[in-house]
């Protein structure tokens, strides 16, 4: 049996946008391997790099690109291909997807001279559907991780089709990589036995084995090269490029839509879609992406050099670490830090198509994310947002001017029930606190039914009707929005439907998320009220205001922008600031509520009114 290893180094997990990160990389790593590399001609082996990377490293170390031109043309290293941004090509508009792959094999053939014939996908993440626009593109092969794979097809290479195209598969392996502080000899052992277990002996034996940085660099260990390249090596190195041109052999199988391991407590998702669904906040960033992309793909006509300047930001927030990561190993669900960078990137699109044009402020209705419900898409000089039938609630929030979105972290989890943007909730005891209790009227599920739209008036009027308290008590919420260019204005009116007297307190809720992580002390936001005619300045952590409260205006210093609130009669105020340490690094969300105390007899209404205004203001934290 002739064993042939193929070492893949994947790099795909570096975020370009992290400068030091990628300095780091390269000084204490990249820089280490290419001198081994250089030095040792039989050390072969294949690298993926996100082609904003591979180009950063261009212009800072134009050395290290000659050096991996020169180790490319003498065939001991292999530079694979993909998306130019290390994006999650299943998730990808078609000409997205061709136009990321072709800008990546333009840059590769420009600095390193070849066309890559292989490539390797963002975590893994597989759909079927890729096999006929791979093809299409020029590739060969794709590197897929083990856990993807039944271990009953042996090491064989593989070989998947769809529609008459069809493309090899390679089944990289991490498990074979060497551990921490194991000997070269029992590694080299371990890697055979696992060889020999093919169930054909016959046939050539291919092992892929993939590797982090710090793995990589102790096999570059002369200790360990010795033992790998010496005459008694029981295996042969090679890249895929030459291992295929003489390969006589292949696996014919299905590989179904699936992704390498995301590590939650909760469960391992199967495919994107899967991990998509289960997770609000990220899908909130993905339906965020494919409406740009509807965007300017409706472009026409327009200044060509900003419809591009949009596509080059699109791209760059459709890079995979904004959606999942899978630095350090097992895939994370992103912080809302990376998420808050590619909703920046998104809005510097939507900026560039506005200026492309003559912008006309509107509001439309369609099946913005697809749930089979028609959402509210207002587009402001400033601003755009999103709201929802389900709950009524403004779901998305994006500021063109400073490029935040203020919703995302209210969508982490369970919060997206419980204290997203302006959600309503009726309760038999006073609020003092955040929580939404089992006895509570909670309208943030409850599908609201839209009674009248209006898109030239900007007027929206949505009414839902749900049960209250133990007696079952039906109550109606008429909810109008009127949008505007500085923000919107809510009319609230709650109906008693019972024949019973309703006593109880009614509440709405707001969340602002993180979207300032320059500074890890001070929280972004400040906070400034009225109450009973008095000007105060209440505690972010934890206040508690139970009436006279007239007008309250919050401040992001980070992002330059104030938020004003002016209920139309005095109500009940409390703050508080949450902290998700579940995510890295932490996330705060400045939560708010305003509420009322409701007492109406069978059959009667009760009305409030909400304005909500967003001001860019001039002055900063360091102003």
């Amino acid at each position: 049996m002739n064993v042939t290893v193929c070492f893949h180094l994947d790099l795909n997990y570096l975020d370009s946008s992290e400068k030091g990160e990628l300095d780091r990389v390269y000084q204490n790593g990249l820089k280490k391997l290419l001198k081994v590399l250089y030095s040792s001609s039989d050390f072969l082996i294949s690298i993926s790099i996100p082609g904003a990377v591979l180009d950063y490293y261009s212009e800072r170390f134009p050395e290290a690109v000659e050096l991996l031109k020169e180790l490319v043309a003498r065939s001991q290293v292999e530079i694979l291909g993909g998306g130019y941004h290390a994006p999650i090509l299943p998730l990808l508009q078609p000409a997205d997807r061709s136009g990321q792959i072709e800008k990546m094999t333009t840059l590769l053939r420009s600095l390193i001279g070849k066309r890559p014939r292989g490539l390797s996908l963002y975590g893994s993440i597989w759909d079927d559907s890729l096999i006929q626009p791979l093809k299409a593109c020029g590739f060969d092969y794709v590197f897929l991780d083990e856990s993807l794979v039944s271990d009953s097809l042996g090491q064989s290479p593989l070989i998947v089709s769809e529609y008459g195209k069809s493309i090899r598969v390679l089944v990289v392996r991490k498990s074979l990589a060497p551990l921490v502080d194991e000997d070269p000899s029992a590694w080299m052992n371990r890697l055979s036995s696992s060889c020999a277990k093919s169930p054909d002996e016959s046939t050539d034996v291919l092992c892929c084995v993939e590797l982090d940085m710090d793995s990589v660099l102790r096999i570059a260990d002369r200790k360990f090269l010795s033992v790998l390249l010496g005459p008694e090596s029981p295996v042969m190195l090679s890249i895929p490029v030459l291992y295929l041109k003489s390969c006589q052999s292949y696996v014919r199988t299905f590989i179904p839509p699936a992704m390498k391991k995301i590590h939650m407590a909760r469960k391992t998702y199967s495919s994107i879609h899967d991990y998509l669904f289960d997770n609000p906040a990220v899908l909130h960033l993905y339906e965020r992406m494919i409406y740009i992309n509807m965007l300017i793909s409706q472009s026409h006509g327009k200044d060509k050099m900003r419809k591009r300047a949009a596509q080059e930001k699109l791209w760059e927030a459709q890079c995979g670490t904004f959606f999942v990561s899978f630095s350090g190993g097992e895939g994370r669900v992103s912080s809302s830090r990376t998420r808050q960078t590619a909703y920046k990137l998104l809005n510097e699109a939507e900026r560039y198509l506005r200026e492309s044009g003559q912008f006309v402020e509107a509001l439309t209705s369609f099946d913005y994310n697809c749930d089979g419900f028609n959402e509210y898409v207002f587009q402001s000089e400033h601003f755009n947002a999103v709201i929802s039938p389900v709950g009524g609630r403004l779901c998305d929030l994006n500021v063109l001017t400073n490029g935040a979105n203020y919703t995302d972290a209210c969508l982490s989890g369970d919060r997206s029930k419980a204290a997203a943007f302006m959600v309503e909730t009726l309760s038999e005891k006073e609020p003092e606190k955040f929580a939404v209790s089992d006895s509570d009227l909670n309208w943030s599920d409850a599908l609201f039914a839209e009674r009248k739209f209006d898109g030239k008036r900007k007027d929206i009027l949505l009414e839902s009707e749900c049960s209250f308290s133990q007696l079952k008590m039906p109550v109606s919420l008429q909810k109008k929005i009127v949008a505007s260019s500085t923000g919107f204005m809510v009319q609230y009116i709650v109906k008693n439907l019972s024949p019973f007297q309703l006593r109880a307190h009614f509440s709405v809720s707001f969340g602002f998320s993180q979207t300032d992580f320059s500074s890890r002390k001070d929280f972004q936001y400040e906070l400034e009220l009225i109450q009973d005619g008095n000007r105060i300045k209440p505690s972010k952590d934890r206040c508690i205001l139970k009436k006279g409260v007239s007008m309250l205006q919050i401040s992001d210093t980070g992002g330059r922008m104030v938020m004003l609130f002016e209920p139309n009669e005095e109500a009940g105020f409390i703050a508080e600031t949450e902290v998700l340490r579940e995510q890295e690094p932490e996330t705060r969300v400045q939560n708010l509520k305003f509420y009322w105390p409701v007492d109406l007899a069978a059959g009667r209404a009760m009305e409030k009114t909400i304005n909500f205004m967003l001001i860019p203001s001039k002055k900063g934290r360091n102003d």
